[in-house]
């Protein structure tokens, strides 16, 4: 009502994102045109006027370039939301500049810019500040999350980042699949290539498994919803990137694995919050999550070496030659560092 004949621009920085807003303006039957082009060449062929009548365009930021754009940044009457805003400063300053090109693109402008977040932390708050004093005075960021779930995972198991924590998160794992068949696991990998290899080995052992990394979201989509119909539990194991954590409705999941040390709390908290989406309680199985300076403390110190010299110990099992004896005393040495170095909080 405050534009007449403007318009919305929604940019994601996923392609599962604007397809899940894409299908929730169809649901809500909008009084207004919504279009989403998937392609730069289907954006072109566009047309805008000045005096149009009101419509919402969906869109990532990958195909945001061209005529098309340039109407839209001299029109005042336009608003652009950015979801998943703190993906510009995780991914603009490493693999994905485009999020940076567009967003400065933006600033130059005449509409409205809004950016939404529910994971912006401390740094980057600080981060943006120190920016926005310099420019981006049309720029408004919204965080809706304050890093808090909205379904707390019920514990979190951290793992010390070194050889041995690695080894003993994958006994936890192999735990899960072959013992408690009936949860459903994620498992984040590092890698597109690790991703790959983990799905054709489990798949291999015989295990109903779905893999996805960054740019195939819309096949890992309908491959969940093909899973999931007629009633089916669907598939026991999901593996995937990072690229996983936004966007893509899952079903229940039990039990998230980290793989790896997560540089970002931001990434580590998007990773996590995947779980509990139906109310029940989750378990996180982690490698030890990234800390601010001022958190870390003597005791996280002290336990990380009091784990060190217990798995030394424990290790030493493995040399009795009896198959029996030794796969029991495995199954007991996952349980007991479970059971030890279980942390029920979620704070970083």
């Amino acid at each position: 009502r405050a534009y007449p004949g403007g318009a919305l621009v929604y940019l994601s920085p996923l392609r599962s994102l604007a397809n899940e807003f894409f299908r929730r303006c169809q649901q809500s039957k909008l009084e207004l045109a919504v279009l989403a082009p998937m392609t730069r060449k289907e954006l072109a062929e566009l047309n805008f006027g000045v005096r149009a009548s009101p419509f919402i365009l969906i869109l990532t930021f990958e195909i945001f370039s061209g005529p098309v754009v340039q109407k839209l940044l001299n029109r005042s009457d336009v608003i652009f939301i950015l979801d998943e805003f703190h993906l510009v400063y995780h991914w603009g300053f490493s693999f994905r500049p485009k999020l940076l090109e567009v967003f400065f693109d933006l600033s130059s402008g005449h509409g409205l810019i809004i950016g939404l977040t529910a994971t912006f932390d401390q740094r980057l708050w600080q981060e943006w500040k120190n920016t926005a004093v310099h420019a981006f005075e049309r720029v408004e960021l919204l965080d809706f999350g304050n890093h808090c779930f909205r379904y707390p995972p019920t514990r979190i198991t951290v793992f010390p980042a070194i050889a041995l924590g690695k080894k003993i998160l994958a006994g936890a794992l192999f735990f899960k699949l072959f013992f408690k068949k009936n949860q459903r696991c994620l498992i984040f990998c590092r890698y597109r290539e690790e991703v790959f290899e983990r799905t054709r080995l489990l798949k291999k052992m015989g295990f109903h498994v779905l893999g996805m990394v960054g740019g195939q979201a819309n096949d890992f989509q309908q491959s969940l919803e093909h899973s999931l119909s007629e009633g089916r539990h669907g598939p026991q194991i999901i593996i995937a990137t990072s690229a996983l954590g936004h966007g893509v409705n899952l079903p229940p999941i039990q039990n998230i694995f980290i793989t790896y040390a997560v540089e970002d709390y931001d990434i580590w908290f998007q990773m996590v919050g995947r779980g509990g989406r139906d109310g029940r309680g989750f378990t996180v199985y982690s490698m030890t999550p990234p800390r601010s300076k001022e958190k870390a403390n003597i005791r996280d110190k002290l336990g990380g070496i009091w784990f060190t010299w217990i798995s030394s110990l424990l290790l030493k099992w493995r040399m009795i030659p009896h198959r029996t004896v030794s796969a029991c005393k495995e199954k007991l040495k996952v349980w007991f560092f479970l059971r030890s170095h279980t942390k029920t909080g979620t704070s970083s």
